[in-house]
């Protein structure tokens, strides 16, 4: 199957960031406006037009999926999302030389509305760390969302799918983070580090949550979830990400009265977006 080169491009954005609208296609240079980002899209779901045809033809089996939203009472009108789907994945491992289990991809559709903006903001989050990972010569590594699945879901076996970002603590229980992400980097005596981050969105004023999920990493930390989860020696840092400053400040001030502040206050970043 013939594809065009920005075509390709957008199979390869969304294999890495799996939900992309228009404007992040944007961001992440795929296009330099709407309507010309919206033509590269087309293609995936219309077919060229033959000389003797007055309309392009429905393509019966596209290589993405799109998603659309009710209006939003608060917001409008939401963006449509756009994800990969299996034959989209088929195809990219085929242009790639790659095996399709090194094409990553949404099996089923778990994207609910009421969890729009809090996945639109995480995507943004990981547009942004991509981008300046580009500038400044880094690798991301991986970057492993509440959403990607792990493990199998078939009749014939007793494993089941379980969110990739899952820490275990030590009696068992667990907590599921938004995000866990690794990045590679050169430090100053020229030798490579890796460091690992967990990521938490935080969309609203309810500071009484975010300490909750707060707390929930402080035990986490306490108790080497990530370390034996990915057999890595350091601490983590988790960056927590709030719409404003005001609820920032404020689950800052109650976080510094947490008993292991002291302790654990130096691995957290709160930062607004």
């Amino acid at each position: 199957m013939y594809l065009q080169e920005t075509n390709l491009k957008a199979l390869e954005l969304l294999a890495r960031f799996k939900y992309l609208s228009t404007s992040q296609f944007i961001k992440l240079g795929l296009a330099s406006s709407q309507p010309a980002v919206s033509r590269i899209l087309q293609r995936f779901f219309k077919a060229k037009k033959e000389k003797d045809e007055s309309e392009a033809k429905l393509i019966k089996s596209p290589l993405i999926n799109k998603l659309t939203f009710p209006l939003d009472p608060k917001r409008g009108k939401l963006e449509n999302l756009y994800c990969l789907n299996k034959r989209g994945a088929t195809v990219l491992s085929e242009y790639l030389d790659k095996n399709i289990n090194e094409i990553e991809y949404l099996k089923g559709n778990t994207f609910f509305a009421k969890d729009y903006a809090h996945r639109v903001t995480q995507i943004d989050y990981y547009i942004q760390l991509y981008l300046n990972s580009v500038e400044h010569n880094y690798s991301i590594d991986f970057f492993h969302s509440y959403y990607d699945k792990q493990g199998a879901n078939r009749s014939n076996t007793s494993q089941t799918l379980e969110a990739r970002t899952k820490l275990y603590y030590a009696d068992g229980s667990y907590y599921i983070p938004d995000a866990i992400y690794k990045t590679t980097e050169t430090i100053s005596d020229g030798s490579q580090q890796e460091f690992y981050y967990v990521l938490e969105i935080h969309k609203n004023h309810d500071s009484k949550r975010a300490i909750e999920t707060i707390e929930k990493n402080i035990k986490a930390l306490d108790e080497y979830s990530l370390q034996k989860k990915y057999n890595y020696e350091y601490a983590h840092k988790v960056i927590v990400v709030f719409d404003t400053q005001t609820a920032r400040d404020a689950v800052f001030r109650r976080f510094e009265k947490i008993d292991y502040y002291l302790e654990f206050g130096k691995l957290f970043e709160l930062i607004i977006k």
